[in-house]
């Protein structure tokens, strides 16, 4: 099941017990096994169903009767995880599940950085690093997503909480503090230029 989707199933077992076995691959592991599989993006996915193979089923009878109770332990679960993940990668379509997830969480974790953090005192070089990309990646997909550029997004989207705080009676100093300028002149020069006015005579109207 790739990112932020859910199943409901109901499992009928004759009386018997079920033993489920659930397996979370985070963005670090997924790319390392993309990285070094070929997946066709011919056609879309959603859930993909796995048939069980022998070496699959020897997989968790090895899985049980390990532990891994210690911090120390992370890099053998990391290599643990990789092995089930290759051992499942004949299933062109679970490739595909795993690759259009990752795709679609990338894509979202640019726009969920910007506006979890806009209002700080950050360059584009930092949303670029928060989001695990280089600066020219970041503005490249940035810019097809938005038409504009990731400066230019952050300008408008910082200007226009400003108006709102003027609004509510804050004054240029507490607005440009708010928004992460460092440089009150900085501020006022970016607002003029998306309204045209001068924070101070936005302010002197609201009043």
């Amino acid at each position: 099941m790739p990112r932020d989707s859910y199943l409901i199933s109901d499992y009928l077992c004759d009386g018997k017990n079920m033993e489920v076995y659930l397996l979370f691959f985070n963005h670090e592991i997924a790319k390392l096994f993309l990285d070094n599989s070929y997946v066709s993006m011919q056609k879309k996915s959603t859930i993909c169903k796995l048939r069980v193979s022998k070496n699959i089923k020897h997989f968790f009878e090895n899985i049980e009767k390990m532990h891994f109770d210690t911090l120390a332990k992370k890099k053998l679960v990391e290599v643990k995880l990789l092995e089930f993940l290759y051992l499942i990668s004949e299933d062109e379509k679970f490739k595909l599940t795993l690759k259009v997830s990752e795709d679609s969480k990338q894509k979202r974790e640019i726009e969920a950085e910007m506006l979890r953090h806009y209002d700080k005192n950050m360059t584009i070089a930092d949303f670029a690093s928060l989001s695990g990309r280089s600066l020219s990646t970041f503005t490249r997909e940035f810019k097809v997503k938005h038409n504009m550029t990731p400066k230019q997004w952050l300008i408008k989207k910082k200007m226009n909480r400003a108006y709102e705080l003027l609004q509510q009676g804050n004054n240029v100093t507490e607005c440009a503090f708010e928004l992460g300028y460092m440089n009150v002149s900085n501020f006022i020069r970016a607002y003029k230029k998306i309204y045209g006015k001068t924070p101070k005579m936005m302010q002197n109207r609201v009043i």
